[in-house]
């Protein structure tokens, strides 16, 4: 038998074959589009809600962190902290008084806390929005807020100027003058004088006993019994205290509730495609089989099956994304919002990512329903099919 390698041919029967099952291939495309809309828009939503959460975390709560320990901690539990792989960064903080007047407002009340390089610049990165001087490192120096400042009745001083306060520290009272060394604007807890180093080696607090770890872990989505299992490596004591955010104790949960939604979505779309093509090619088994008797070979057929299949997908996978991308900037705003995200935050990007593996999806969901169609044009002969009548 000849073979005939016209691809003209092959296009003209495939666009043919199309036309003349035209109610298949509408809800063989309705179908495809809908899936390829309904993946974007879980993605986009959940991974963008995974973000803004923590951002908002972050900003609520005045630095990016996933764990704090609180009521002190020992050198060594410090120290597994900063080698274990899970964790990212571990920053300290400490309180070291409070600032009970100054020489502008007798009724001042301000507390005074120190941070370590690793929470200040690391950790609170996308909290502090603008900052003038710099951290403290002489032991009068302070950084502040324009909102501490006010309320101790100094709204006009600026970096480098100076004042004299009362403070309270676990040493005793103790009146004395201070440097403005910075201020700082941003967001989460604004009311304290954060001090040096030198301040709070002589305020009598230490971190042993006093001490605050914020520690951020290396992934953003971690399981319950890795944050159950870096607890009891800590052997913590019965005063210290071991809590983790809200965004990390929900990340996973999202993360599995997105992926869930996609596979369903994908199974479902799947079952649909493949029982379109599946009774698609049952119905043309005679036409197939006289079309390899007329000369085409298998190869050929299979050819003329994946054009028809593959031309229609691309063709709704392409206005599926369009709809897809118009409906997320559309709604996954007021979905976010829904979900408890500020306003104010949202900002819905569409990442590559989310394209290609939405997409990927649903070409291979495509792609699997049509393995069994493809086969049996294939097998397909005309003595079959005239038995099968």
């Amino acid at each position: 038998m000849l073979a005939n390698n016209n691809r003209q041919m092959l296009r003209r029967l495939a666009f043919s074959g199309l036309k003349s099952d035209g109610r298949r291939t509408l809800v063989l495309f309705v179908a495809i589009v809908l899936a390829t809309v309904l993946l974007i828009g879980v993605f986009t939503t959940g991974i963008s809600y995974l973000r803004l959460s923590r951002l908002q975390d972050t900003r609520l709560y005045g630095g990016e962190r996933d764990i704090t320990i609180a009521n002190g901690f020992t050198p060594e539990q410090l120290a597994l902290l900063e080698n274990d792989a899970r964790v990212e960064s571990v920053g300290q903080q400490v309180y070291a008084g409070v600032v009970q007047h100054t020489e502008a407002d007798e009724t001042a009340s301000v507390g005074l806390i120190w941070d370590d390089v690793v929470l200040w610049e690391q950790q609170r990165a996308d909290v502090i929005t603008a900052q003038e001087g710099h951290y403290p490192q002489a032991e009068n120096e302070i950084m502040t807020s324009r909102e501490a400042l006010a309320a101790c009745g100094l709204a006009g001083l600026g970096v480098g100027d100076r004042f004299t306060a009362t403070v309270e520290t676990n040493t005793g009272v103790k009146t004395e003058q201070f440097v403005i060394s910075g201020i700082w604007e941003g967001y989460g807890d604004t009311a304290p004088f954060f001090v040096s180093r030198a301040f709070l080696d002589r305020s009598g607090y230490v971190l042993a006993d006093s001490g605050i770890l914020s520690v951020k872990l290396a992934q953003d989505f971690v399981l319950p019994q890795t944050l159950e299992g870096l607890r009891e490596g800590l052997a913590l004591s019965t005063e210290q205290i071991y809590q983790t955010s809200t965004y990390i104790d929900n990340s996973w949960k999202v993360l599995l509730g997105v992926i869930g939604l996609a596979l369903v979505i994908a199974l479902s779309a799947g079952l649909l495609i493949y029982n379109i093509f599946y009774l698609s090619a049952a119905r043309k088994r005679r036409y197939y089989g006289l079309l390899q008797t007329l000369g085409m070979t298998e190869r050929q057929v299979a050819q003329l099956v994946r054009r028809q299949m593959l031309g229609i997908t691309l063709v709704a996978m392409v206005v599926g994304t369009v709809l897809g991308v118009g409906t997320t900037l559309e709604l996954v705003p007021q979905l976010l919002n829904a979900l408890g995200i500020t306003a104010d935050l949202i900002q819905t990007q569409l990442h590559p990512l989310i394209l290609l593996a939405s997409l990927g999806i649903v070409l291979a969901a495509v792609l699997a329903g049509l393995r069994t169609p493809l086969r049996m044009a294939r097998q397909g002969t005309l003595v079959e099919a005239m038995r099968a009548q």
